[in-house]
C-alpha cells in the first residue's frame, strides 16, 4: 500500500507515505540493544 500511494498527487500536492511506530515500541527496541 505504501508504494502504491507514495509520490501520488492529491490535488496540487504530492503525498509522502512512511512507516510509523508508536513511541513505546520505538523506545523499547532502541534501548534494549547496546551500540557497537
Amino acid at each position: 500500500a505504501i508504494s502504491m500511494v507514495n509520490g501520488q498527487k492529491v490535488g496540487k500536492r504530492v503525498v509522502a507515505v512512511d512507516w510509523a511506530v508508536s513511541k513505546k515500541i520505538y523506545t523499547s527496541s532502541t534501548t534494549d540493544k547496546p551500540l557497537d
